[in-house]
């Protein structure tokens, strides 16, 4: 979808990503779509932080636990990303 962000988080062994939409946010297990998430962007500043402990990933904006998901995809590689789904030099991993 050219028209969405993704953050991407891996550990080394699970990886979740988090895709905002334009009215939802998309929790996946690699590439498995697991949960959606309501949204509804304000123009106000928010926090989003995804965790990953050890089959679980948990997504919280402004600090408040919004969507929990299990992982059971296995992935190598540790790794964050942030970009789209269009590969190019716009996206970077750290």
């Amino acid at each position: 979808v050219p028209d969405s962000g993704v953050l991407t988080v891996g550990n080394g062994s699970r990886q979740v990503k988090l895709q905002f939409l334009q009215d939802h946010l998309l929790l996946l297990d690699a590439a498995v779509p697991r949960q959606i998430v309501p949204w509804h962007p304000s123009g106000d500043f928010q926090a989003y932080r995804l965790t990953i402990r050890g089959n679980a990933a948990q997504l919280y904006i402004d600090g408040t636990l919004t969507a929990s998901i299990q992982l059971e995809v296995p992935v190598a590689g540790a790794s964050i990303l942030f970009g789209d789904f269009i590969a190019d030099e716009d996206a970077f991993t750290a």
